[in-house]
């Protein structure tokens, strides 16, 4: 009976063994795909923070050429110089947010086309802008 239960004992050390090596490969499994996920989730996060930002910049593009209009109207309407104050303020901002735009989309020529489109079409309204305020200027628009 000790021969049995020696070899009982031996049998039941070698599924110990064989136990914890098992154990220790799951927890190396789970810690790996816990640490790919991990960084999954990271990455996704700094995107939709960057996206969040290029949407904030995309609004804010919009509501300086908004108020860089309605000061243009203003003035043209009363022909008081302090109504340009905020179109002079959009059109120095615009520059900055178009360069950040421009780098956001400058891995995406999607993207890129789109800002390509919106860079063009606000050239034009802002060479618009500027020639209207001009000819109110010089006493040419109502004549």
């Amino acid at each position: 009976m000790t021969r049995g239960k020696k070899v009982l004992r031996q049998l039941a050390a070698k599924y110990q063994t064989f136990g914890a090596f098992v154990c220790a490969v799951v927890a190396l499994t789970v810690l790996v795909v816990s640490e790919y996920g991990y960084r999954q989730i990271v990455k996704e996060a700094a995107l939709i923070s960057q996206q969040d930002e290029t949407r904030s910049d995309l609004l804010n593009l919009m509501s300086l050429v908004s108020d860089a209009e309605t000061s243009q109207r203003g003035y043209l309407l009363t022909d008081k110089a302090h109504y340009l104050q905020p179109y002079e303020a959009s059109v120095q901002g615009i520059p900055k947010l178009l360069d950040r735009l421009r780098n956001a989309f400058q891995d995406d020529p999607q993207g890129m086309a789109m800002f390509a489109l919106i860079s063009r079409t606000l050239g034009s309204k802002l060479a618009e802008l500027d020639i209207t305020i001009y000819l109110q200027k010089q006493g040419l628009l109502n004549a």
